[in-house]
């Protein structure tokens, strides 16, 4: 039973929002992500951004939850302003 409790600590470390930036838009609402450790994620948009309309461009910073499954993907939660200057 240890390795269960063990398997989903694991999923919940995976599933703590990081920052990231947007390297790419691909196709099918896909777009490629860099972290700040300088890996980098393919990432869909979550709903609730999708239903709200935003469009995210390249350089554009966001907040991320990684999937536990597969590590190299990811899904977009929100979108973080810039402060105007």
């Amino acid at each position: 039973m240890t390795a269960a409790r063990n398997s989903s600590k694991d999923a919940e470390d995976h599933n703590r929002p990081t920052e990231a930036k947007v390297v790419e838009v691909l196709s099918n609402d896909l777009f490629r992500l860099q972290l700040p450790d300088g890996s980098e994620k393919t990432a869909h948009v979550a709903g609730d951004l999708r239903k709200a309309g935003a469009r995210l461009l390249p350089g554009d910073q966001v907040r991320i939850e990684i999937a536990a499954l597969d590590p190299t993907k990811a899904r977009i939660l929100a979108r973080m302003f810039r402060p105007r200057s």
